[in-house]
């Protein structure tokens, strides 16, 4: 189903953004990894999102609230979990 990476560069003042579309979540197997590469998620948290009803590990939304973290994602079709 293919990997997807994002990665996050940090260089404004305010939290980011990283919402995963439904076409990429329907992908059975889908990897997806969202990385902080900016060093910055401590103070300009990164907020994963949906844009439909999925959930990521049975929530509407993810955090990386730590610098150089990383959020590891895979879909079984209709929802997203970490491994």
């Amino acid at each position: 189903a293919g990997t997807t990476i994002v990665f996050c560069t940090g260089t404004g003042s305010t939290t980011q953004a990283v919402d995963i579309p439904s076409s990429v979540i329907s992908q059975a197997g889908r990897i997806i990894y969202v990385i902080d590469a900016g060093a910055a998620a401590a103070t300009r948290n990164i907020t994963i999102t949906t844009q439909g009803s999925e959930t990521i590990v049975g929530a509407a939304t993810s955090v990386i609230n730590t610098n150089r973290g990383v959020k590891r994602l895979v879909s079984n079709g209709s929802n997203l979990f970490t491994f």
